[in-house]
């Protein structure tokens, strides 16, 4: 009887740790950057590049058309693409 207990306690443990491993969301880091648009690009252009990649906008900076945008780590060659 106690090597049953055992071994229902023991199977237990080793499911639940199994369990919520899949709950970590490590692929949906946000990393702040700056982007470098060609000098023609609106503000409004800028935001709607961004956001079509699940981005945010902080900050625009007109006079060297570089925006700081918080983005998930997986959209980053998405935006690359997109500017080239």
């Amino acid at each position: 009887m106690k090597s049953f207990v055992c071994w229902v306690i023991s199977v237990g443990l080793m499911l639940s740790i199994y369990e919520n491993a899949s709950v970590f969301a490590v692929g949906n880091v946000e990393k702040q950057m700056l982007v470098v648009f060609d000098e023609e690009t609106s503000e409004k252009e800028i935001e709607k590049t961004v956001e079509a990649v699940d981005g945010d906008v902080t900050e625009t900076f007109e006079q060297v058309a570089v925006a700081s945008v918080e983005l998930p780590k997986d959209s980053i060659d998405k935006l690359r693409k997109d500017l080239l």
